[in-house]
């Protein structure tokens, strides 16, 4: 669809949402009442889900940015899809069964 993400893995998980047809936007800014400034890797306007792939986990500084913006999804009550390094391997196991929670159906 165009989008210029940054690694192999967001580009199976953004051509995965594109081939089902799930409009989504790369890189959106997520809405908070408060002054930081965040961006999801994605987000669904049907269901008004924001989808995170934490592709570098252990590493401390990326793990403390990491908590900073799981702080502001629980505070902002944003919908949120977790996916993890592993996660990528079973991505059509995972996004179904996670989108569907939200109401969104994948065929």
């Amino acid at each position: 669809d165009g989008h210029v993400v940054r690694s192999s893995p967001e580009q199976s998980i953004d051509n995965w949402l594109y081939t089902r047809n799930i409009s989504h936007a790369y890189e959106k800014l997520i809405q908070t009442d408060g002054e930081e400034i965040y961006f999801s890797d994605w987000f669904l306007k049907e269901g008004n889900v924001y989808i995170e792939y934490w592709g570098m986990e252990g590493w401390d500084r990326y793990d403390k940015r990491k908590e900073k913006k799981l702080e502001v999804y629980r505070r902002e009550g944003h919908n949120l899809i977790e996916i993890h390094k592993d996660d990528v391997k079973i991505i059509d196991d995972i996004l179904p069964r996670e989108l569907r929670k939200y109401g969104i159906e994948t065929y």
